[in-house]
């Protein structure tokens, strides 16, 4: 157990030296401060400029949730990526076999990581944006919720791309592929469970239902995590074999 947690902080300590030392990587983790930014000011601002003719005011929910509750994860899921495929081409996974910590165990740990960084990342941007209208409670169930959009977004890159190019490519097809389940603000139920194919249909939901005071919305949570947890352990099985 020991030399196990001692693998972990040291591919912690690793991790924040490869982040360190990459200035895309480095700039990524900033990024949600400038989708708060956007929010905040940007949205208001063309709102009024476009008052004469349309009010998107109602629609505010919806630029919320899928510039934060969608998007601030794959920000988080990019640099899980990335770092998977580095170690994957150093031969890291290949180096644990020999080592007290199991190919699963690090893949958790990839796992756990960005979770654990993007869940009060995304709370704290709900509530500098002055617009979301939940409460603390609200704020970090849904940021709960979305973290596993996260490490799901990173293995699936990381275990699909051949190289960083590939993953580039596979992570704008991300970008578009979660955007579908917008469409679902617009359908009424139970039509609209047809999205819940998509993972972070649910966080999106449950930030929709906290916002217009519907409830409860344990079982979105439930659904959701459910769906994530059975899809990263599909793409853990992949990495895994893929890595050899």
């Amino acid at each position: 157990m020991s030399g196990t947690i001692h693998h972990l902080t040291i591919l912690t300590l690793n991790d924040s030296r490869l982040v360190g030392r990459d200035p895309l990587l480095k700039r990524m983790l900033f990024v949600p401060l400038v989708y708060v930014a956007m929010l905040r000011w940007l949205l208001p601002a063309v709102a009024g400029w476009l008052s004469e003719y349309a009010d998107i005011t109602p629609y505010y929910p919806l630029f919320v949730s899928y510039i934060l509750v969608a998007t601030v994860p794959l920000i988080f899921g990019v640099v899980t990526s990335f770092i998977l495929l580095e170690e994957r081409d150093e031969g890291t996974l290949a180096a644990l076999r020999v080592t007290p910590l199991p190919p699963r165990d690090y893949l958790l740990h990839r796992a756990l990581l960005p979770m654990l960084c993007c869940a009060p990342a995304l709370a704290l941007s709900f509530a500098l944006t002055c617009m979301d209208g939940m409460t603390w409670n609200g704020r970090f169930a849904v940021a709960a919720a979305a973290s596993f959009w996260a490490p799901l977004t990173g293995l699936f890159t990381a275990a699909l791309a051949e190289n960083k190019i590939q993953g580039f490519a596979l992570l704008k097809l991300v970008g578009i592929f979660q955007a579908f389940p917008l469409a679902a603000y617009f359908v009424p139920m139970p039509w609209q469970l047809a999205f819940g194919v998509v993972p972070i249909y649910w966080p999106l939901k449950m930030h929709w239902m906290l916002i217009d005071g519907a409830g409860p919305v344990w079982p979105c949570f439930a659904a959701g995590a459910l769906l994530h947890i059975i899809c990263i352990i599909l793409l853990m099985k992949i990495f895994i074999r893929r890595a050899g």
